[in-house]
């Protein structure tokens, strides 16, 4: 069976995404440490328990199912299905980092 290109671009945009998550998570943590972030919000601990390696091995997971699901399924919609996954996975991450990183600096701006 042959995989589709759109298969490999998405599972691309997630190996990629993993990478991002991977190499820039640490910076915003150790930013947080510095800056004095005591309590986070639960949806950024949560996010944030995972881990950068965690991410990107979610994402690597993720990615190799788009993949392989080409062999195995042959609907139109499950691309659509994992571009969703994918938004809402960036989209969430973002949003946990950026509750924590404007509470950062309204804090520091009103203290």
């Amino acid at each position: 069976m042959k995989t589709r290109l759109n298969s490999w671009i998405l599972a691309g945009a997630y190996f990629v995404f993993g990478l991002m998550v991977f190499f820039v998570m640490p910076h915003f943590l150790s930013q947080f440490s510095e800056e004095g972030a005591q309590q986070f919000p639960t949806f950024s601990t949560i996010v944030f328990t995972v881990s950068p390696a965690g991410w990107l091995l979610v994402m690597l997971a993720i990615g190799t199912i788009v993949i392989l699901k080409d062999f195995r399924f042959r609907s139109r919609l499950l691309n659509p299905i994992f571009t969703t996954v994918l938004l809402l996975l960036a989209s969430g991450i973002i949003f946990a980092v950026a509750v924590v990183w404007f509470d950062i600096r309204f804090n520091t701006m009103s203290a």
